[in-house]
C-alpha cells in the first residue's frame, strides 16, 4: 500500500500521475465525472491537485481500514461524509 502522505515531498510524481488519470477520464469519455475518494489524504491530494472543471463532484470516503470505523460498518457500507464540492 502506498503511503499517500509521502507524495506530498514528490509533487512531480504526483503531477504525472494526475496527468495520466485525467487521460484515462478522457479516454472513457468521461470529462466530468464523479470521483469518490478513499480516505482524507486521498481527497485532499485530489482537492489540491484537480481543477474544479476535471470533475462534477469530489466526494470523500471513510477508508475502510480507519481505526474508528467498526466492522458492522464495513457491511453496511461508506457512507459518504458532509465533504462534497461541485
Amino acid at each position: 500500500m502506498t503511503d499517500i502522505r509521502a507524495l506530498r515531498d514528490h509533487s512531480n510524481v504526483v503531477d504525472q500521475n494526475v496527468r495520466l488519470f485525467l487521460g484515462e477520464m478522457n479516454d472513457l469519455q468521461a470529462p466530468a465525472p464523479l470521483i469518490l475518494a478513499f480516505g482524507r489524504d486521498t481527497y485532499r491530494l485530489l482537492n489540491e491537485h484537480l481543477k474544479n472543471e476535471a470533475y462534477r463532484k469530489l466526494i470523500g470516503i471513510t477508508h475502510y481500514s480507519h481505526h474508528q470505523m467498526a466492522r458492522s460498518d464495513t457491511r453496511i457500507g461508506c457512507a459518504p461524509r458532509a465533504v462534497v464540492r461541485e
